[in-house]
């Protein structure tokens, strides 16, 4: 029977040698073993990615631990030092037992207090100063910069606390305009804490050095809005003209708190008596009946009291008004100067700054930036000659981008062009998006009262000109009408004006062939339709509104029965179910149905559509008009689903669960790994079942030839050659980017531009910083959207989600200062200068790519030589010329002047 005594302490905080004794003073440490096989094996020559793979680590905690035990032994050998002198060895004694030479023991013997802390942990200690201040920080990429010190010092110091109880955790978080994709969060927190803990106290993790939370801004940056007495608004109902202008909201002139500034026209959110707001598009009017301010045009009838009328505004669970998203909508965010735009203020008569009470959301100019591609889902439904003749034009600008990348010389900057442009070519492949025509635009609708029908009032486009317009979701060549332009009717010129950029006027009747627009907001393509463009032909063809259309008001056809349960986002997904009767819709007239059938598919989507705002009886609808039949009869099941190669290539469909980490084959394709089991199935905590995790991805990606997607009309075969030649740039530029080679980094270069050099490391140190502000930004954006995520109970639809993303991401970039503008880097010529004799390493360059335009990095690095028009571009200004484009829309398409054109041609 053996007795002994235990001696427990804290290591290196008692005991009389807390480093150790005996024959050698680091055997009981934890890394000694570690230390000795490191040792061992790089006396074999191995090197640092073999050692680490035999230790199973990476390489780069192989470097942190080999500095930590670097700095350990340092303070140990001291320790050893100082206790030798104690016992009475010399100091040659003392060299010769430690196996150091005596100018070492000498530096060891010098009093303690001189001897300078090392940097590892000064490190160490300011980042247990934050830990004590805060509880958790987050100790990311870019958090180096604000310690002042190298990534590998810092991690260093995060193995040694963690060798001392504390502890380090990933955390995930969505991407707020991405939530499939993560921001990953590097987190130090306190010895013993569980990362339950954290994953409950996330509101709690820090920055280092970080801003004020919020500067005293609400989440959303949003101030309560200012309410106005709903006794300033003329409700004009349906009987009186409100049904032709619904969704307008009419504001007198010169109404200081109502004012549009120097804008004709806004998508605003009007808040009154409290609990209740107006929303839809503002315009001045100068037929404001006395004593209101603003008239709310409404489609409901006399009698309908106000309250009906209004919106209500967004309430919290307690019933009170949620003051800091009371719309549900994004506002604009702030301008350039940093100036809130949404939200507003003026100067009074009083001389005292007011909130103004318009709620912006859009105004003038913010439609024009909308993107102008033309969809499958429209242009499917053209003439096969007009359809090619777009895709070729979008095959040959990609090819032309393509000639464009492959001249650049930096082969850094080369290779991730080639890379985002391999992407956007498999994006082009799926989504079926392609050119749009000359001269397209986006507008956004208002109503005229005095228009004739067949005109429109289109400030940018010459009177008499004819054009087509085109709205989604997008049924059939009998939704586009065709219109003159007539920039003279009075009206117009007074609500409109001709120099406004990206607003079109037009009747009602117009509005209804457009699928039923409404003047709340709603956009609409503008294609200019003059003949020449295929064979003397117009660009769009048009037909006649299909007889059974004419006249049908769903809400007329299918109100709500008696007793019938509300229409609400808990019982319809109007989105999903708008989808499958688009994709009907689609296949439909890919195989040829009749206008009667297409016709019960059209009323239908347009039950569906207003199902939720007029609560309609949209079950009846479906069964009267038999669409179960069709979806059988065109694409072969009752309950529907994508049937033809339109449909079906940017359809999501469910998959084995994929890794993030892609690579490139022989054939240069991208390839994914399917994850492995442990990462594929998980237990749920409440029912205890394994449940398998799946990956989303495009009907288009998981077919190499996109004909097998296709039934064989004459239109999908068209798409599949379109999509198969995207396919083929993409695999041509990943093969590229495989075989472009990086140049070594040039020391006598380095010294050449130290200046440069110096000057570019500071600048990306300065962008870097940004990198925990952004995630601070986005963890406060994810706490705050699943704080109103749990406070809908679900009745969000994925629109409202997205927006509601956005705002809360918007928001929170602006409190943190965690914008691109803010951290971008400009590079001067002469820094480029620099890059290109290789005075900075690949991995620098790419890191500051991250940060920089990439059009003034393209310019720089695209020879002189080569800025002129490539043989392929030559092609394509001959092939859009004999297509009837003019030279002005030839010389804007391929990125030249006209003269250029002629001098090429």
């Amino acid at each position: 029977m053996f007795s002994f005594l235990k001696h427990e302490g804290v290591k290196r905080k008692s005991g009389r040698y807390p480093w150790g004794s005996g024959e050698n003073p680091y055997q009981h440490e934890d890394w000694f073993e570690w230390a000795q096989e490191e040792r061992k094996l790089r006396a074999e020559g191995l090197s640092d990615k073999d050692i680490a793979k035999a230790l199973g680590v990476s390489t780069g905690v192989l470097r942190s631990y080999r500095s930590m035990v670097k700095q350990e032994k340092l303070q140990i050998d001291i320790a050893w030092c100082a206790r030798l002198k104690e016992k009475g060895y010399s100091v040659t004694n003392i060299s010769k037992i430690m196996g150091v030479s005596e100018g070492t023991v000498r530096n060891y013997l010098k009093p303690r207090e001189e001897i300078r802390q090392t940097k590892v942990r000064e490190t160490s200690d300011m980042l247990k100063r934050q830990i004590d201040k805060y509880g958790y920080i987050d100790v990311g990429e870019g958090v180096e910069l604000y310690l002042g010190c190298t990534k590998e010092r810092k991690n260093t110091a995060l193995l040694s606390l963690k060798q001392q109880g504390y502890e380090i955790y990933n955390l995930y978080v969505p991407q707020q305009n991405n939530p499939t994709r993560m921001t990953t969060m590097r987190i130090l927190c306190p010895p013993g804490t569980k990362k339950e803990e954290l994953l409950n106290n996330q509101d709690k993790i820090h920055i280092i050095d970080e801003r004020t939370n919020d500067d005293g801004r609400s989440w959303f940056d949003i101030k309560p809005p200012t309410n106005i007495d709903s006794n300033r608004v003329y409700i004009r109902y349906a009987e009186d003209g409100g049904k032709e202008k619904d969704g307008v909201i009419e504001l007198r002139r010169g109404v200081e708190d109502l004012n549009l500034v120097d804008k004709h026209y806004a998508q605003v959110r009007i808040a009154t008596d409290g609990k209740y707001f107006m929303k839809g598009m503002a315009l001045y009017s100068d037929d404001i009946p006395e004593g209101y301010d603003l008239i709310y045009n409404t489609n409901k009838p006399k009698g309908t009291d106000k309250y009906d009328v209004f919106k209500k505004q967004n309430l919290k669970k307690d019933g009170t008004v949620d003051q800091e998203n009371p719309f549900k909508a994004v506002l604009k965010s702030t301008n350039d100067e940093g100036e809130m735009v949404g939200q507003r203020e003026y100067i009074g008569k009083d001389g005292k700054k007011h909130l103004s009470a318009l709620n912006i959301l859009k105004e003038e100019g913010d439609w024009e930036k909308y993107k102008k591609s033309i969809s499958a889902q429209m242009l499917s439904k053209q003439e096969v000659p007009i359809a090619k003749a777009q895709m070729d034009i979008s095959y040959r600008d990609k090819r032309n981008e393509l000639d464009d990348i492959l001249s650049v010389t930096n082969p850094v900057v080369k290779k991730k062009l080639l890379y985002a442009f391999a992407d956007s070519c498999d994006a082009a492949s799926e989504h079926l998006k392609v050119a749009s025509f000359p001269r397209q635009c986006s507008r956004v609708l208002l109503p005229l009262t005095t228009i004739k029908e067949g005109e429109i009032h289109a400030p940018g486009f010459e009177n008499g000109e004819r054009v087509v317009l085109i709205r989604y979701p997008h049924g059939g060549r009998f939704e586009i009408p065709e219109l003159v332009v007539n920039n003279k009717t009075k009206e117009g010129k007074s609500i409109i004006g001709n120099k406004a950029i990206d607003a079109v006027g037009i009747s009602i009747k117009t509005a209804q062939i457009l699928s039923g627009a409404d003047f709340d907001g709603d956009t609409v393509l503008v294609i200019p339709n003059n003949s020449g463009r295929i064979k003397g032909e117009k660009s769009i063809k048009e037909t006649s509104a299909i007889k059974d259309l004419r006249n049908f008001d769903p809400s007329e056809r299918y109100p709500a029965y008696e007793d019938m349960p509300k229409v609400t986002k808990d019982n319809f997904n109007t989105q999903m179910e708008m989808g499958v009767v688009s994709n009907l819709i689609t296949d439909m007239t890919l195989k040829g149905a009749k206008y009667s059938e297409i016709a019960r598919a059209v009323k239908y989507s347009m039950v569906v559509i207003d199902a939720e705002k007029h609560n309609l009886d949209h079950k009846t609808a479906k069964a009267d008009l038999n669409i179960s039949a069709l979806h059988k009869k065109y694409q072969g099941r009752s309950q529907g689903g994508a049937s033809t190669l339109i449909s079906k290539a940017n359809k999501d469909y469910e998959i084995d669960l994929r890794e993030d980490r892609t690579f490139i084959d022989d054939d240069g394709n991208k390839v994914y790994k399917t994850a492995k089991d442990s990462k594929r199935y998980f237990t749920d905590k409440e029912t205890g079942r394994i449940v398998e995790k799946k990956s989303k991805a495009k009907g288009m990606s998981l077919y190499a030839d996109a004909y097998e997607l296709s039934t064989g009309t004459r239109m999908e075969n068209a798409y599949a050659s379109y999509a198969n030649k995207m396919k083929d740039l993409a695999k041509k530029a990943r093969l590229e980017y495989s075989s472009t080679q990086v140049e070594k980094r040039s020391p006598s270069a380095a010294q050449t531009y130290s200046d440069e050099v110096y000057s570019l490391k500071n600048k990306l140190d300065n962008a870097k910083r940004s990198a925990p502000i952004a995630r601070k930004a986005n963890l406060v954006a994810n706490l705050k959207v699943k704080a109103a995520l749990a406070d809908s109970d679900g009745t969000l639809t994925k629109k409202e989600i997205r927006t509601l993303r956005q705002k809360a991401l918007n928001a929170a970039s602006a409190i943190y200062g965690a914008g691109r503008k803010q951290n971008s880097i400009q590079i001067t010529k002469k820094e480029w200068e620099a890059i290109q004799a290789n005075a900075i390493s690949s991995s620098m360059l790419k890191s500051l790519l991250e940060y920089t335009d990439i059009d003034q990095i393209k310019e720089y690095a695209t020879p002189r030589s080569n800025k002129g028009l490539s043989t392929n571009k030559i092609a394509t200004a001959r092939a859009l010329l004999n297509l009837g484009y003019n030279q002005a829309e030839v010389a804007e398409r391929i990125g030249c002047s006209v003269s250029t054109l002629n001098k090429y041609l």
